[in-house]
């Protein structure tokens, strides 16, 4: 009875301190919305002015497609290929032979 009385006094303890540390802390989205929101309202101006005729936004989209797909075959496919292509790597018979003579030598050596 004592050992659970003195374990809920740590937890209760334990509770307060958490909760006096975070008491009067902003949230993020308190601290940062007004950025985020300046930064939106930046992009969305910039899109109407820069972006308005058929041409702009053809060559815009374009572009965001080639980075895209850059960015996906840089740091998606190529490194999942180059994982697959270890992972399921194949010595040829020639090879198997070379390591098994190998292991042979050093086997004959270590006698």
């Amino acid at each position: 009875h004592l050992r659970a009385s003195s374990e809920a006094v740590h937890r209760l303890a334990g509770e307060l301190s958490d909760h006096f540390s975070t008491t009067g802390r902003l949230t993020h989205w308190q601290r940062c919305g007004p950025i985020y929101g300046v930064g939106l309202f930046c992009g969305f101006s910039w899109a109407v002015v820069a972006l308005r005729d058929p041409p702009s936004r053809r060559a815009f989209v374009e572009y965001i497609s080639e980075v895209f797909s850059r960015f996906c075959r840089e740091w998606i496919y190529d490194p999942v290929q180059e994982i697959a292509g270890q992972l399921f790597r194949r010595l040829t018979s020639e090879d198997t032979l070379n390591v098994q003579l190998q292991e042979l030598r050093m086997e004959q050596e270590a006698l």
